[in-house]
């Protein structure tokens, strides 16, 4: 075991290619679980998060609706008071002589009865200018003799007819209250009920005092605390709590997660929808933190598991795949000291080898010339190797991304359907199987179109004319693709801010002189066209068969479709400059 982690060590250092191929495996893995590491942990920090602050935000808007409906209640109140006939009775009274004791009783009863309504009612206000006399549950009195009427002062005469809603020291001392009251007018003389409301009372407020772990906060428009349990003044700076430092009055709602001197807490704010305040749920988190340190020692943790494991498979990989050649250069520079049949490898390298020593053997002035040829057999291998496992491994991680993908942004989102589309492209390119059906060949195509129309801001209209009595027939893989990317890269060029067209059409006929009948399959385009000698020109490099040059693609699919059609098969372009290109191909109908 040491022997071998020796070995490794040592092709790592002095193998420039096992090294290469290690780096661009193991950086392709580590960014490709980087990412995964990077989108697990935002995803479960924002799920962390969601927890703890979700049932804050949700007391935050019960505080919002229940504070909101209880001024509604006490303005219908006021409403009710306004148009009670016993009480239009005092607004008309001019004089505070006419007032008797029944009548006085009467007045205080009602008021003693809705005060009484409601718990958080502290007391009510009702003032008529015709006998400026204020009556409350338990007295009346002239205003001059009132110790309390500080709040008239409050409404203005632009005001009559509007409520108003503001914070007020009863006799300049505890508790603070919220006084509700509203001016209009009876015979030409202004009337006034303020009804005086104590927030601790209320029972939500009350139910969330009792929470050792939540604080609950009205904030005027001013940015003035105007209630806090134990509030030591009438209205507060917002420093004097420092968890408000993160509240923002710009934001009409908002709910995260801060760290101050007493640990993580979630502030939620919510504006009220009828009055100038905040609803303001300051709740401390202390299983915040631990939790969320346990997240990241577990997301580490994983993500230290998956570089381990990257490690070692690009070792194991870039082992296995170089081994045959370290099997041959050994062979090559040592002939004497190993033969080929000591050599366990495939057979293709265990008849290079053979080749190899043969060459050796017979003439000594050979030697160049095999030296050049088994460098060419260790690129071809190499190559080899890769053209097998890399598509493999690139569909796999597009698997991998998808999913990945999927989750974050959801399954109707396009990036992951683009990255679905090109991992089956892949896969398809990749399979064993030489000839599939044309109706497959066309799914496969609707897949790379798709892409293009992603590519391209679905600029892209294509039609299709597929005779049904065709899509059975055997096409070589991948002959429709290249076609279709010659047409966008070369005939679209350029050409994107008008309507790009593509017509795909197939139709069966029968063939002169032979019982077979003959598909003929059409891609036309509306592009740029090609002018007379580059169409020249585009023919005698088809014509060519040679797998290098410009128009490898093209030259690929008709060289692939002459092998295996024969003389049966044929092709033809039409083109001109700013019509368009017709690629017409013809075959045999082969089921």
């Amino acid at each position: 075991m040491r022997n071998k982690l020796r070995d490794v060590i040592r092709l790592i250092v002095s193998d420039k290619l096992f090294l290469r191929l290690f780096l661009q495996i193991f950086l392709t893995m580590t960014v490709i679980f980087s990412l995964f590491t990077f989108y697990t942990r935002r995803s479960s920090r924002q799920t962390l998060e969601n927890e703890f602050t979700n049932d804050t935000w949700q007391d935050t808007r019960n505080l919002a609706e229940s504070m909101d409906n209880f001024i509604l209640d006490m303005q219908y109140m006021i409403s009710i008071l306004i148009n009670n006939d016993t009480l239009h009775t005092f607004y008309t009274l001019r004089s505070p002589e006419l007032i008797s004791d029944q009548f006085s009783g009467q007045v205080q009863s009602l008021i003693m009865a809705l005060r009484n309504s409601q718990r958080a009612i502290e007391t009510i206000y009702v003032y008529s200018e015709a006998s400026d006399t204020v009556f409350s549950s338990s007295s009346h009195m002239a205003l001059a003799d009132f110790d309390d009427a500080y709040w008239l002062r409050e409404l203005e005469e632009d005001c009559v007819n509007d409520f108003r809603i503001f914070p007020y020291a009863m006799r300049d001392n505890f508790p603070y209250v919220i006084c509700v009251a509203r001016d209009f007018i009876v015979d030409q003389q202004r009337c006034t009920i303020a009804i005086m409301v104590d927030p601790t009372l209320l029972p939500i407020l009350t139910s969330l005092n009792e929470e050792t772990d939540q604080n609950a906060f009205l904030v005027s428009d001013e940015n003035e605390i105007i209630y806090r349990y134990r509030q030591g003044a009438l209205t507060e700076p917002l420093d004097t709590v420092p968890a408000l430092a993160h509240f923002n009055a710009s934001l009409v709602e908002n709910t995260s997660i801060f760290t101050d001197d007493a640990g993580n807490y979630a502030l939620s704010q919510t504006h009220s929808e009828d009055y100038p305040w905040s609803y303001v749920l300051v709740t401390y988190l202390p299983d915040y933190s631990s939790q969320s340190m346990l997240q990241e020692i577990g997301l580490f943790a994983v993500f230290c598991g998956l570089i381990l494991f990257t490690v070692l498979f690009s070792l194991f990989f870039v082992t296995r795949s170089l081994k045959p050649l370290e099997s041959l250069r050994a062979l090559v520079e040592s002939p004497e000291m190993l033969s080929p049949g000591s050599i366990q490898d495939s057979e293709n390298v265990k008849f290079i080898a053979h080749r190899i020593s043969q060459y050796v053997q017979t003439n000594q002035v050979l030697k160049d010339e095999l030296n050049e040829q088994l460098d060419l057999l260790n690129k071809t291998q190499i190559l080899a190797l890769q053209s097998q496992i890399n598509p493999h491994f690139l569909s796999n991680t597009l698997s991998l991304m998808y999913v990945q993908a999927a989750d974050s942004l959801g399954y109707s989102h396009k990036l992951p359907l683009m990255i679905l589309n090109t991992s089956a492209l892949i896969r398809y390119a990749i399979e064993p199987s030489h000839m599939v059906t044309l109706e497959t060949e066309l799914a496969n195509t609707e897949l790379y179109l798709s892409i293009l129309n992603e590519r391209y801001d679905r600029v892209l209209t294509v039609v299709r004319d597929i005779s049904p009595d065709t899509l059975n027939a055997k096409v070589p893989r991948l002959f429709i693709q290249p076609i279709i990317e010659n047409t966008v890269f070369h005939g679209f060029s350029g050409r994107f801010d008008t309507e790009c067209r593509l017509t795909l059409t197939s139709r069966r006929q029968p063939a002169p002189d032979t019982p077979s009948d003959l598909v003929v399959m059409q891609i036309q385009d509306n592009g740029k066209g090609i002018d007379a000698n580059r169409l020249q020109e585009l023919n005698r490099s088809i014509a060519q068969d040679s797998s290098s040059g410009k128009g490898i693609g093209l030259r690929n699919v008709m060289y692939r479709m002459r092998l295996l059609y024969g003389e049966n098969f044929s092709y033809h372009i039409e083109s001109a400059p700013g019509e368009g290109t017709c690629f017409t191909l013809t075959f045999p109908y082969i089921c």
